[in-house]
């Protein structure tokens, strides 16, 4: 499941199938966009290079939305920086929330979408399998309490905190934990940016993932 899958399942109601009120942020476009560049950033395809957003592999994703995400990017690679390239793929990618969802549903995670109204307003995903959102919530958790310290898992922990996410789902202790931690990983991402070692590839994606999740944060507060 992508990163934005994950961000997009939990923040369902199971009971409505609306986006959770307390979790809205989870499904704003600029959250959902800044998930699918991360993603790529986590796949080492996409880095930051002198302040600029370049592509580093463009071999096409087995999710559409990424080889989508992934065509933008190569369009503006080497023009954009990293805020400029999240708000693109905003832009030109307009219904993320649903397109994600929709993914999900392809593959009978989700019920099919029923509007709230007969022709308008905003699609209702009930929950199919109780199983997946659980698996993505207890993965949230895992991020968290440091289970998993893996760059994905990283970048999940990341969106979580950015869209106030984790604040709903642990107690105000384990949140306030899962902030220090996290705060202490980007610190240490930081240091080894500074120390410029061997692998450009990979510091150019990890790079881009922190420059994204600090640009994600701000938009949130």
């Amino acid at each position: 499941m992508l990163i934005a899958e994950t961000l997009a399942l939990v923040a369902l109601d199971p009971i409505t199938g609306e986006t959770r009120g307390k979790l809205s942020k989870a499904h704003s476009q600029t959250a959902l966009a800044c998930g699918l560049l991360i993603e790529l950033a986590t796949q080492m395809r996409l880095g930051l290079h002198d302040g600029v957003v370049v592509i580093l592999d463009n071999l096409p994703s087995r999710h559409p939305l990424l080889t989508a995400c992934l065509k933008l990017a190569k369009k503006y690679s080497g023009l954009l920086n990293a805020e400029q390239l999240m708000l693109k793929v905003s832009a030109e990618l307009p219904r993320l929330r649903n397109d994600l969802l929709d993914a999900l549903y392809r593959r009978d995670i989700l019920h099919a979408p029923k509007r709230k109204l007969w022709l308008f307003g905003t699609k209702r995903y009930l929950i199919r399998s109780t199983q997946a959102q659980n698996e993505g919530l207890d993965a949230i958790k895992k991020c968290a309490n440091g289970e998993n310290s893996k760059l994905a898992g990283i970048a999940l922990l990341g969106l979580a905190c950015a869209t106030g996410v984790i604040d709903h789902l642990l107690t105000h202790e384990d949140a306030e934990d899962a902030k220090a931690r996290l705060r202490l990983l980007h610190q240490e991402i930081s240091i080894q940016l500074d120390m410029q070692n061997d692998d450009v590839g990979e510091l150019h994606s990890i790079a881009l993932m922190e420059h994204l999740y600090q640009i994600l944060s701000a938009r949130m507060r």
